[in-house]
This record gives structure tokens, C-alpha cells and sequence, in this order.
């Protein structure tokens, strides 16, 4: 029988509820040695038991001086002064500056009394106890004088605050070797499903690796818990009650993931309530992750989050970690930022939207571009740095406002944003510049279109295009007028082989495009707005044409015409596990892969880059390796990919 869900609380009702049933985490603490309280919480304040530095300290390697002895002191009428001695690091000063005296320090070295300024090293020539100083120094130069850091009875740190290693340097010069901080409770982390696999064991059809168990407890020990991982349950009564009993008699807090859907397999909300715990809700009004549900089980309370790997991060940062904030004193709080949207977001009446994002350092602050995904791409959290929520009561965020994103944890912000058509070759040039030069390139699969509208709005930086015009039979370069695309430069890019993807020996005897139709195969197609599949849809147009059929008649008797998948690699994928007889993609895409490749045509891969973004280096830096003689080297092994002399040369400025 399917669960039907009769209530679906509100966020903030959500986040109140599991609160409740979270006061028995552990509010303990403990003291830890100060080399080991990275990532830790304060339990208590910290005052300064001494001046930081304790004694007056030089700041350079020269000679301590009273500045009045130096009046006028020029290259050209230096100051005579007589050296007394020397005062080497750790050591402590008994001698005293007096006038017309100099005494010789280190840098980190105590100044003596008297001193009252440090002059350095390249300003002086000294011979036997007689120096000659060459520049006037002002009062209190490269001296650091006692406390300046920080003074005896200071407030150094405050309770609540987490030790970075900033935090925990400055307690040891403090003289603080051990503090007092927030105990950690612990999180049992349970993943739920029959199709779940261990990361590195060997997958058969239908199976997949768990990447929830990974993350959740990754995302729970950002925010101060010990999480201890229980492994995989398959979907079965009794293993899971055994192991979900044993978690919550061993830890503080339980939280799963998979099984909390309306679905017959679905039965974790079944297996709580049969060995005797409650629900406290089930269905929250978020998208995604509205199927999450909390419960208790032998007072501990027990959160479900949906199996779906974005459905789960968000409803994690959306109710969970909030509640928790509200209730652990050692949680380590996220940061949010203010960013302006990239583009318009439109939301469900009445559920608050979560939608992840790509943030970066515009002109004028942080701006943020929405990522549409499915709750089941992985690789979308990998690319996104946060999430914007759209509030039930509002449908709509207009492009250009400015939107709280809330960063998850670790979030490194790019430097490029490259978002393109799917290629294996740029890919492979793109990844080769983030490793080499250092810089974060978020690279986003959208499609050509896509690019067009990135560069025209301004939130991309740059991408790989392949738009063919059926008018003109050009590349690219006709799109940038008809679609109004403005401050863009367009490469010669690189040409590549594109085909017809079938199983290996082609079984079907497939030749031409026109096989799908005649033959009836099984299809598998290329998203709207990419060029493969505009070029897929030229070459249907033509066999239509020349059998006296009409475009959709061709297409209406093609099964999976209008199953697309977002990439090339995707396409061979279909193909290769015998989800479809056919595909088309490029032939760099099916190297390595179980399946044989028939060309169709050859095109241009062009790059679309913003001129507005070339004002920025590590732009300018990428589309200087994209044309780069290590870059032609990368590309010349690749199969089905050639460049010709003229790669690189720009084809249209707008």
C-alpha cells in the first residue's frame, strides 16, 4: 500500500519540530590540547595571561637608535653613531641605548631601553664601532611594542568561536596550551536501498555507487558532529530495523537517506513505527526534497532524507542544519553571502524552492547563476557553491536581484565560468588549464544556446559553441547578430568527426540517419539548444524532404526522438548498457567505450568568449592556453578532432 502524504509542514514548522527533539544533544564539554582544536568550538572565553609580544620587539634586522639622534640624517649627510653592542634573538636586553649610541638587533630580537625607533640595515655602513646611518627614522619605526598584539587580561577569543588556524596561532603565542571546548555529539549516518553499491566495488546493471553516505556525513562533520557511518541496508524489513536500533542506541542523532518516498519499496516511516518509534512528520514543503521525514526512535530523534543525492544535501541544509544551529552549541555555522542573480527564477506556489547556484566576484560584488538539475545529478553539487531559496510567498525572483545564497561547506568560488556544449576535447583543455595554472574553472554542460545567452546576460565567461545555420551553412557566426549577442569574441576553434553511435558490430546494420526511421530503431537523442542536436534535426529535415515527408511525420515514428541526453558521454552510455540501438554524438566521445562509431559529418567548435570577462586574467590566461601549442599537442591525439593553421584567429568581434 502507498503512503500518501496527507500534511506537508512548512520549512519553518520543520525546522521548529526537529529542534524539539534535538535539546538532549550533548552540550558537554571537553578540553583538548590547543594543537588539536582546528575546527573546534569555544566553550568558554579566553583572556590574554600576557602581553603578545611581551617585550618591545624589532621588526627588522638593523640597529636600535634614538630617532632624534638622526635629525637631517641624508645619503648625503649621514648621521655618526657609536655601536655598544648587540642584542641576538631570545636573548634578553641589559644594555641602554644611550645618545649618539646604536646597539645592533634581529628581527624577533628584544629592543633595549632607550631605542626608540629601528633603522635597517640598508641604510647604515658600519666599520668597527663606528656607523654611519644614511636615513632619519620615524618614532616608533619597526619596533612592535609590547601587548600589540594582544595585553594582558585582553578578551583574545569569546565563547562560540570556531578555532581556525588563525584562532588556535593565536592562542599559542597566547602561552594557551590546552581550552575548553564543546563535545562533539555523534551522527549515525545510514544509506537505504537495493541499488546501492560500495565506492570501488564493481556495478551491475541497475546499480549505482552510494554518494549520500559520503556526503552527509562529510556535511555534518563541517558543522561540528562525529558522524559514524552504519554502511548500506537493502531494502529489507529487518535489516533495517536491526541497524536502525543499533545507531540510535550508539549515537546522539541518526539521519538516512532513500526509502522515505511514497513509493512500495519506500518503508523506512514503516520499519520506525513497527519497532516503536513516532513520526513526527513526513513531507515537508520544499522542492526539492519535500519527501524528508523526522521521527523518534527510543528518544533519539531520527531524520529520513530523501535518496536522491540534491534532494538530500538540500533538505540537510534546508531543515536539518538550521535546527541544529538552534540547539548545539558547537555548531559551526554556514556562511551566506548576497549575491545578484544572474538570471530570472521562477518557484511553486506554496512550496519554498531551493535552487543551487554557481557564485562568483563580479564588478560589483557576487553574482549568482541558477543551476536547473534534477535531484538526482550529483555532478550538479560538485559544480555548485550554494543554494537561493525562492519563499513560498513568492513565485518569481527577477534577473539582477540581489539574493542570499547559502554556501556549502568548503566552497571554493570560480574564476572562470565556462558554460558550454559538451565536448570531450574542451573538457579535456579546460581541465588541463585548472590543474596547471591554478585557477577554479566551473565548467557547465549546457549547450550552445545556452553560451549565446550566457555571454549576451553576462554570467558566462566563456564557452565552446557548434550552431550551424541550414541558411547560410555557416558556424556560429550568424547567431551573434540573430540572437542580439553583444560585447562577444569569437576563436576559430577546432573541427570534430560527429556520427552515429551503435552497439558494437553493429547489429543493426545501421548506415545513415535515415535507419532509425525505416529500420524503427530505438533512439536517443541530444537536448534542445545544443548543436548536435540542431545539426541532427538538419540532416532529419533532409531525408524528410527527399521521401516527401513532413518533418514531424519523420520524427513522430522515431521512438526516442524526444529522449535527450545532455551530453555526448551520455549518448554512448545509452548505446553501450542497450538502452537504445542508436545515438548521435562525436567520435572523441566513444573512445574507450564498448560501441562502434559511423561518421556522419564533420564540424566547427568554436569559442565564444565575453569581452567583459577578457578584462579579467585568469580569463585571459584560459584563452591564452586554449590556443596554445601544448593545447594543439592535447588536441592532435584526440580521435576525430583536427585543428587547421588558422586555429585561434578571431572570426567576429560584437
Amino acid at each position: 500500500m502507498r503512503k500518501v502524504f496527507r500534511r506537508l509542514v512548512s520549512v519553518d514548522e520543520a525546522v521548529r519540530l526537529l529542534a524539539s527533539h534535538l535539546g538532549h544533544l550533548a552540550r558537554s564539554t571537553e578540553v583538548v590540547p590547543v594543537h588539536e582544536a582546528v575546527g573546534r568550538v569555544l566553550a568558554e572565553d579566553i583572556y590574554a595571561a600576557v602581553d603578545v609580544p611581551p617585550f618591545p620587539r624589532a621588526m627588522r634586522d638593523g640597529y636600535a637608535v634614538r630617532h632624534d639622534d638622526l635629525c637631517g640624517a641624508r645619503e648625503t649627510a649621514p648621521v655618526k653613531l657609536r655601536v655598544v653592542g648587540r642584542i641576538a634573538i631570545g636573548r634578553g636586553a641589559r644594555l641602554y641605548v644611550g645618545r649618539g649610541e646604536a646597539v645592533q638587533v634581529d628581527t624577533g630580537s628584544m629592543v633595549p631601553g632607550g631605542a626608540t625607533a629601528v633603522v635597517m640595515e640598508e641604510f647604515v655602513e658600519r666599520s668597527g664601532d663606528e656607523l654611519l646611518v644614511y636615513k632619519q627614522p620615524a618614532p616608533g619605526e619597526y619596533i612592535q611594542q609590547p601587548g600589540a598584539d594582544a595585553f594582558k587580561g585582553e578578551l583574545l577569543l569569546g565563547k562560540g568561536t570556531v578555532l581556525t588556524a588563525r584562532e588556535v596561532g593565536a592562542l599559542a603565542a597566547a602561552g594557551i596550551d590546552r581550552v575548553r571546548v564543546y563535545a562533539r555529539p555523534t551522527a549515525g549516518i545510514v544509506s537505504i536501498g537495493d541499488e546501492l553499491r560500495y565506492p570501488g566495488s564493481r556495478l551491475s546493471p541497475g546499480e549505482i555507487y552510494d554518494s549520500n553516505g559520503p556526503m552527509i556525513a562529510s556535511a555534518l562533520a563541517e558543522a561540528g558532529l562525529t558522524p559514524r557511518f552504519y554502511g548500506i541496508v537493502p531494502d529489507d524489513r529487518e535489516a533495517l530495523a536491526s541497524t536502525l536500533l543499533r545507531a540510535v542506541g550508539e549515537c546522539d542523532l541518526v539521519v538516512t537517506s532513500g526509502s522515505t518516498s511514497a513509493g512500495l519499496s519506500d518503508m523506512l516511516y514503516k520499519v520506525v513505527e513497527e519497532v516503536g518509534g513516532t513520526l513526527v512528520f513526513h513531507g515537508v514543503r520544499q522542492r526539492p526534497g519535500a519527501p524528508m521525514l523526522v521521527a523518534t526512535l527510543r528518544g533519539k530523534p531520527l531524520v529520513g532524507l530523501p535518496g536522491f543525492p540534491v534532494s538530500a544535501l538540500m533538505a540537510l541544509h534546508n531543515v536539518v542544519l538550521p535546527a541544529l544551529s538552534l540547539t548545539y552549541k558547537g555548531y559551526v555555522e554556514r556562511r551566506v553571502l548576497t549575491a545578484r542573480l544572474l538570471t530570472d527564477l521562477r518557484g511553486t506556489a506554496g512550496y519554498v524552492d531551493l535552487v543551487p547556484v554557481v557564485v562568483r566576484r563580479g564588478a560589483e560584488g557576487y553574482e549568482a547563476y541558477p543551476l536547473f538539475v534534477e535531484s538526482g545529478s550529483i555532478a550538479t553539487l560538485q559544480h555548485s557553491d550554494g543554494f537561493v531559496r525562492i519563499p513560498e510567498a513568492r513565485v518569481y525572483l527577477e534577473r539582477g536581484e540581489p539574493v542570499d545564497v547559502v554556501l556549502f561547506g568548503g566552497a571554493a568560488l570560480a574564476d572562470v565560468l565556462f558554460v558550454s556544449s559538451h565536448c570531450v576535447a574542451i573538457d579535456r583543455l579546460v581541465g588541463s588549464f585548472a590543474s596547471r595554472e591554478g585557477y577554479s574553472v566551473k565548467r557547465l554542460w549546457l549547450g550552445s544556446t545556452a553560451v549565446f545567452e550566457g555571454v549576451k546576460l553576462g554570467y558566462c565567461d566563456a564557452g565552446g559553441v557548434h550552431l550551424l545555420d541550414p541558411e547560410s551553412g555557416e558556424y556560429n557566426i550568424p547567431y551573434l547578430e540573430r540572437l542580439g549577442v553583444k560585447g562577444a569574441v569569437l576563436y576559430k576553434g577546432y573541427r570534430r568527426v560527429i556520427g552515429l553511435v551503435v552497439a558494437k558490430g553493429n547489429p543493426h546494420g545501421v548506415r545513415s540517419l535515415g535507419d532509425i526511421v525505416e529500420k524503427r530503431l530505438r533512439f536517443v537523442n541530444r537536448a534542445v539548444g545544443s548543436g548536435t542536436r540542431a545539426l541532427t534535426d538538419l540532416l532529419l529535415r533532409k531525408y524528410a524532404e527527399e521521401r516527401g515527408l513532413s518533418f514531424e511525420d519523420a520524427i513522430s515514428s522515431i521512438e526516442g526522438y524526444h529522449l535527450e541526453a545532455k551530453t555526448h558521454s551520455a549518448v554512448v552510455s545509452y548505446v553501450e548498457a542497450g538502452l537504445a540501438d542508436v545515438g548521435v554524438a562525436i567520435q572523441a566521445a566513444t573512445v574507450g567505450r564498448n560501441v562502434d562509431f559511423i561518421p556522419l559529418a564533420e564540424e566547427r567548435y568554436d569559442i565564444l568568449v565575453s569581452r567583459r570577462a577578457l578584462g579579467r586574467e585568469a580569463v585571459r590566461r584560459l584563452v591564452d592556453y586554449l590556443f596554445s601549442d601544448e593545447a594543439r599537442r592535447i588536441l592532435s591525439q584526440i580521435p576525430g578532432i583536427t585543428i587547421d593553421s588558422d586555429y585561434g584567429e578571431v572570426l567576429a568581434e560584437t
